[in-house]
């Protein structure tokens, strides 16, 4: 009975321990949890032109729907990791995805792996980062000099009350394919809105919204 007493402590401890969670990304750290998404996808088509160019003609949407679950919470003194895992993978690149694993500290939020990935055994095994959404987030604008003499943007912005995104934008960099890449969270409901707007070889738009 002391034994099991005090294994409860300990968890008790732990869980009083834990990071506050900000409310528009606490839904990601709450086991079981779903959420569905209206899902747009437009690719673009290369069309000849008389002189013999070509010109990239973007073609209608094509629209789905996709659904993810927090699948598991894992709950440290220094933060707390979940896993939300979805049931299709919308586009091999996945800065702008609810899935995957996700942290959050005392300063904020962000996807630190794979829906994949093994969660952490120990907080010590976490590679802290700067978040994605801070628990108290802010509009903000940093724009940062590339080594190929270009640069890239990233910005917070409040479209509406409650709501704050997270952009990144690298159409301007000096090397490599540029991209808009946009990860909205709103107070009580989670990701609401993610958008991937490629601009490389093979373009296209990829948008998510919570139904």
């Amino acid at each position: 009975m002391r034994a099991i007493a005090l294994a409860m402590l300990c968890m008790s401890s732990t869980a009083m321990g834990a990071p506050k969670l900000a409310s528009h990304y606490a839904p990601l750290f709450e086991k079981g949890k779903t959420f569905r998404y209206q899902l747009s996808v437009v690719e673009f088509d290369l069309v000849e032109r008389k002189d013999g160019s070509y010109k990239s003609v973007k073609m209608k949407p094509v629209l789905s729907t996709f659904t993810c679950t927090v699948a598991e919470v894992i709950t440290f003194t220094e933060a707390i990791v979940s896993s939300v895992q979805c049931d299709r993978e919308i586009d091999p690149s996945y800065g702008f995805r609810p899935d995957g694993m996700w942290v959050a500290t005392k300063a904020g939020a962000w996807r630190a792996g794979g829906a994949t990935d093994t969660l952490p055994a120990s907080a010590a095994e976490i590679e802290m980062q700067t978040p994605t959404m801070r628990k108290v987030p802010q509009l903000a604008r940093k724009r940062t000099k590339d080594d190929f003499g270009g640069h890239f943007t990233e910005t917070v912005t409040s479209p509406r009350p409650g709501t704050w995104c997270a952009n990144s934008d690298t159409t301007m960099a000096g090397a490599g394919d540029g991209a808009i890449e946009t990860t909205c969270f709103t107070a009580g409901a989670g990701i609401t809105r993610g958008r991937f707007d490629y601009y490389g070889g093979t373009p296209r738009i990829i948008d998510y919204k919570l139904k």
